[in-house]
């Protein structure tokens, strides 16, 4: 599901304005890393857990989730796949859920993203080294305090959560600027 910005920056689906929007990026799996960011990109909240005790953040008003693929030459199990495309439907159920009980009739509304789309083809280890390098000292602050005590698979859960928010923030950023497909006057 998607949606498009009008030019004053506000979600034409649900009418909330842009600014005070708050993004929840999920790296579905067992161990579910998620992250929080204000409109402008800087990451509020952050962490990693086993999927079936994520717990939705309270205030997001949009999202994204990573969508699992099948790469003709990859290494996942095709199984393997299917429980991760599984489980990343569960995930998206229960923010809407959680979002709808609070109140919004709708639910969040959450976009989903083929891992290429929003990371390339870049190494993790890259990646995440090119992430900590636009972070804020406070966003690093944050990161640190949610990753004490994270096993390194989770950790890394973490980091693609935070660089999937971020990447996002960006890219609704931009699309506040386009109205109906055309460029904003």
């Amino acid at each position: 599901m998607t949606y498009a910005l009008d030019v004053a920056g506000t979600c034409a689906v649900t009418g909330r304005p842009l600014p005070s929007s708050r993004i929840l990026a999920i790296d579905p799996g067992y161990s579910c890393g998620w992250a929080v960011a204000s409109a402008d990109g800087k990451i509020l909240d952050c962490g990693a857990c086993p999927h079936d005790r994520f717990v939705v953040p309270a205030g997001v008003t949009v999202g994204c989730i990573e969508k699992p693929c099948v790469y003709p030459k990859g290494r996942a199990r095709p199984n393997d796949l299917i429980t991760l495309a599984y489980t990343a439907g569960q995930l998206a159920e229960r923010v809407r859920a959680a979002t709808r009980v609070a109140g919004d009739a709708a639910g969040v509304v959450l976009e989903t993203f083929l891992p290429r789309q929003w990371k390339g083809t870049i190494e993790k280890e890259k990646h995440h080294a090119l992430v900590k390098n636009v972070c804020t000292t406070d966003e690093l602050v944050v990161i640190s305090q949610r990753s004490k005590g994270l096993s390194k698979k989770a950790l890394t859960d973490l980091w693609d959560a935070v660089a999937f928010a971020k990447w996002y923030a960006v890219k609704i950023r931009v699309r506040g600027k386009i109205t109906k497909g055309r460029k904003a006057a």
